[in-house]
């Protein structure tokens, strides 16, 4: 074999064993991807299975929400343009609140995942954050388990306050701010407010109706029900889309 024929093969050689390498490498950095994510998906779910207790009694309901979520049609000012995943909760064919996963979009570290639970006659019965980026010490007290300020939000509604009153004191609102937080605090109310306006927008008059003509209703709006085995990974995929990369102390 001359010198050159000698340097080519070398080329090619050296050129198939990066390749393999790299074929190697690509395929394990997607599988660890995968595990990973795979985690950070059941983790996701156990958290807003939990924060379902905080935001509506179990004792209220007789259905399982949790397990049908309904996925509603998106709106460009809230949720980031992405379409709402609600729940309904319903006792003795009575709807008694629709809970619904948001985010708000402008918090001081990036958005912030809330579950919000809104009885049938307009009001929150509870707010619970599910995942945020918000400074330790800070703008982490939006967390129930480190202080009581997202309980301040509980019974309130479009009318108490009214709209134009749905903001920090700082800013001439009627909510109390957090310390040295004042716009993750901005972030979590205006988020609140927009996910009342969405579900009256969504179901004006009917919250009071029973749970099949608000099913069809939900129905005309061209909502999606996967209840088949199937369609179950689908629902929480659509749920959680927007969480996967919004990991934070909560998830792990």
């Amino acid at each position: 074999m001359n010198r050159g024929s000698n340097y080519l093969f070398k080329l090619l050689s050296t050129g198939l064993t990066v390749g393999v390498f790299t074929a190697i490498g690509v395929t394990l950095v997607s599988l660890v991807h995968q595990a990973t994510a795979e985690q950070i998906f059941e983790n996701q779910r156990e958290a807003i299975r939990q924060a379902f207790n905080q935001v509506l009694e179990s004792e209220r309901y007789d259905n399982q929400p949790f397990d049908h979520p309904v996925e509603l049609e998106s709106a460009e000012w809230i949720n980031g343009g992405e379409p709402i995943t609600v729940y309904t909760a319903i006792s003795k064919g009575q709807l008694i609140a629709t809970l619904l996963s948001v985010e708000a979009q402008h918090g001081y570290n990036g958005k912030i995942t809330l579950l919000v639970g809104i009885l049938s006659d307009g009001t929150l019965s509870g707010v619970e954050v599910v995942a945020h980026h918000e400074t330790p010490g800070l703008g982490d007290k939006i967390e129930s388990r480190r202080s009581p300020w997202i309980e301040q939000f509980h019974g309130r509604s479009l009318a108490s306050p009214k709209q134009d009153d749905w903001g920090v004191k700082r800013d001439g609102g009627a909510f109390d701010q957090i310390s040295g937080a004042t716009v993750t605090s901005r972030a979590v109310i205006q988020s609140l407010k927009k996910a009342l306006t969405y579900i009256q927008q969504q179901i004006p008059s009917r919250f009071n109706e029973e749970s099949d003509q608000v099913m069809e209703m939900y129905d005309n709006r061209h909502a999606r029900e996967v209840i088949d085995e199937a369609g179950n990974q689908y629902r929480w995929e659509s749920l959680h889309k927007h969480l996967v990369h919004s990991s934070s102390s909560l998830w792990i």
